[in-house]
């Protein structure tokens, strides 16, 4: 048994090492801040010299404005570029504080403030008086006030979001979030495309209060909107206006991609998912949406987790590609009942253990519009192990399906067998992905069994493929694989499959490729080739 005095003694070498570091640190500090106002100093000067060289001066204000929009506008899907301790890109407002040219010019630019990206996470993370202080809130409710003024009436992106770790006061969280989305909701009917994105280690809620009016038609509230994408949002209020909300997001005309990340409150997603078939039954007026992703859909939602994403999915019946990520978190065999999914274009991205939730999920589905069909495992990710279920759930669905065009498997274990079973079912494909496992690694490193491993890229696929006329019509075939294959017979099989016009191959890892040169060669005969690395 170890000796409490033992570690009390660690425990106050540690604290006088730390003491000692800040006594450094505090020697340190008079020559550092001369320095950094030096440094500071020279910036200013080396940024107004930059300012009024002739190259800067004599811009046409054309070619000013392409600038402006350029650092102004953001896809709010992309990470942000936003750093640490920043609450707000006030690009915009910087760009008009450099001289008058620049405001007359920017000011007179609606789409350089028509990007609005909040952060939230100083804010209600920390514990400092300002920002707890009533003059940051009139800040941010000015600084708001103008963005939503001179953007009119260009339509407006926005992002709110905020990464929370550890205890946080949520009653905070949503005083922000409120006094933020009413400024916004003044011009709700230009939001086109909308992301609150909260990524919370906490289980407290975060909620949207948006005060949509019941008098009036759901359709008219958001007329322009047409992405949205709610993470991590738990609460939209009671239950009266979570319905009303839902059905307002479900109803806007020009909704086309929608992405929900964990799970919402139910009476929102009944109201949202309700609305949007209604809304969308064939229409011209409101046509079907383009994409809905759900990650991590059935998080905390119900203890029946496939049931209900079974029904969240029953009623997409008006979407053309359907993405679920990561579909739920249990590790337990789940038993899905049959659904039908309208959606042309379906992809799965599985992080974890999901392999076997994969291929009842996959039993389940019957897709009769199916065109493509996608499953990604992302790299990183622990190599899922060999599921024989996967094979018969895979060659049922597609008996049950539409014609199928394309086929991606990425870093799914498979037999070569397998996998030619099910292409004898889909003549018409014209496109097959395929991307072999890495090897599962035994303790210090040791390639475990890769004999045993299955290796759905290999000389007997390959072989296949040169005497056999299976999917005729194929003419993009990319292929990965992991095992020692000897390159030589995929480019027999090209020499016979001449309908094959772009190539694209690799190896993992990478720098096991010896065929660069070879594959390049393909160009010369008028095939795409590619090397995938």
């Amino acid at each position: 048994m170890a000796n409490p005095d033992d570690s009390k003694s660690v425990q106050l070498k540690e604290i006088v090492h730390l003491i000692e570091e800040a006594q450094q640190y505090s020697l340190q500090c008079p020559e550092i801040r001369p320095m950094f106002s030096q440094l500071f100093k020279s910036f200013r000067s080396q940024m107004q010299g930059l300012l009024a060289t002739r190259t800067i001066a004599l811009l046409p204000a054309d070619v000013l404005c392409e600038c402006f929009a350029f650092a102004c506008n953001f896809d709010p899907h992309d990470p942000p570029a936003l750093g640490r301790g920043v609450s707000m890109n006030i690009t915009a407002l910087e760009l008009a504080s450099v001289c008058t040219r620049w405001r007359g010019l920017i000011t007179k630019m609606p789409t350089a403030w028509s990007c609005i990206d909040l952060d939230l996470t100083l804010l209600v993370g920390s514990t400092s008086n300002y920002f707890q202080s009533a003059t940051l809130q009139n800040l941010i409710a000015r600084t708001l006030t103008t963005y939503m003024s001179r953007s009119r009436p260009v339509p407006l992106t926005i992002r709110v979001r905020g990464h929370f770790k550890g205890d946080i006061s949520h009653e905070r969280l949503n005083f922000f979030l409120t006094l933020v989305t009413l400024h916004l909701f003044t011009e709700s009917h230009r939001w086109r495309h909308v992301v609150f994105d909260f990524q919370d280690d906490t289980s407290g809620i975060t909620r949207i209060d948006l005060p949509f009016s019941p008098d009036e038609p759901a359709e008219e509230h958001l007329p322009e909107l047409q992405t949205l994408s709610l993470s991590n949002v738990l609460s939209v209020g009671n239950a009266d206006d979570s319905m009303l909300r839902g059905r307002v997001f479900g109803a806007s005309p020009n909704l086309r991609h929608l992405k929900l990340t964990k799970a919402m409150d139910s009476n929102f997603m009944a109201a949202l998912q309700e609305s949007l078939p209604i809304y969308r039954a064939g229409t011209d007026r409101y046509p079907w949406l383009d994409t809905v992703v759900l990650d991590r859909f059935a998080y905390s939602m119900t203890d029946h987790l496939p049931a209900r994403l079974t029904w969240a999915l029953s009623q997409l019946t008006c979407v053309n590609k359907v993405v679920i990520m990561n579909p739920i978190t249990t590790m337990n065999v789940p038993l899905f009942p049959p659904m039908e999914v309208s959606a042309r274009d379906f992809v799965v991205h599985l992080g974890g253990h999901k392999d076997i939730i994969f291929a009842a999920l996959v039993y389940a589905l019957t897709l009769p519009r199916l065109r493509s069909f996608e499953v990604i495992i992302p790299r990183g990710e622990t190599p899922a192990s060999y599921d024989a279920a996967l094979h018969k759930s895979l060659f049922e669905m597609f008996v049950r399906s539409g014609t199928l065009r394309k086929l991606s498997l990425k870093r799914v274990p498979l037999w070569a067998k397998e996998l030619m079973d099910i292409l004898h079912i889909l003549p018409a494909l014209e496109e097959l992905i395929l991307h072999e496992p890495p090897h599962k690694r035994a303790p210090f490193g040791y390639l475990a069994g890769e004999a045993e491993d299955p290796h759905v890229v290999s000389e007997t696929l390959c072989l296949w493929f040169t005497v056999s006329d299976v999917v005729p019509k194929l003419n993009t075939l990319e292929m990965v694989w992991a095992c020692g294959m000897d390159a030589g017979c995929v480019f027999d099989m090209l020499e016979e499959r001449k309908g094959i016009t772009e190539v694209r191959l690799g190896t993992i890892p990478p720098e096991k490729c010896d065929f660069r040169d070879r594959l390049l060669g393909l160009r010369g005969s008028g095939r795409k080739a590619t090397l995938v690395t």
